[in-house]
């Protein structure tokens, strides 16, 4: 589903995700996040770079999104990470530092309320799932900083 929105609403959206969940906690964490990566996707999927360097850096960073949204659908109770689906921006997103960083920070914020999740799941096997995927989560957050 595109969205008409322009690059400042677009980068609103964004910052928007990640207060939303940076706030949420409990078994609703793990839909927020799923959400969050989707927005992550398919921005990430809307931008055109303007170099091969943006090129390669935008390829990472949708690796480690991808690697991210399949480790959280290993754990129990999660829902599933359909990239490609949701909000899209209605036209392509130029590769500019203000994009980027609301994008690092959506998956900042994804990594911090998985690593909360991990640290109040009861089960050992939670745990470990929830752990593995704000690692990923974590992962894109480095893809994108550097």
């Amino acid at each position: 589903m595109t969205t008409n929105d322009s690059v400042p609403d677009w980068l609103g959206r964004l910052a928007a995700a990640a207060r939303t969940t940076r706030t949420s906690s409990g078994q609703s964490a793990l839909t927020t996040a799923a959400k969050a990566l989707r927005l992550a996707w398919n921005t990430e999927c809307a931008v055109r770079a303007g170099s091969p360097d943006g090129d390669l850096w935008w390829l990472r960073l949708a690796e480690a999104i991808a690697e991210a949204a399949d480790e959280l659908e290993l754990v129990p109770g999660a829902p599933v990470v359909p990239l490609g689906t949701g909000p899209a921006p209605g036209t392509a997103l130029a590769d500019s530092p203000a994009v980027r960083r609301a994008l690092v920070d959506l998956l900042t914020a994804v990594r911090d309320t998985l690593a909360g999740y991990s640290r109040q799941a009861s089960s050992g096997r939670d745990k470990l799932a929830a752990t593995l995927a704000a690692g990923a989560a974590a992962r894109a957050v480095t893809a994108g900083s550097t």
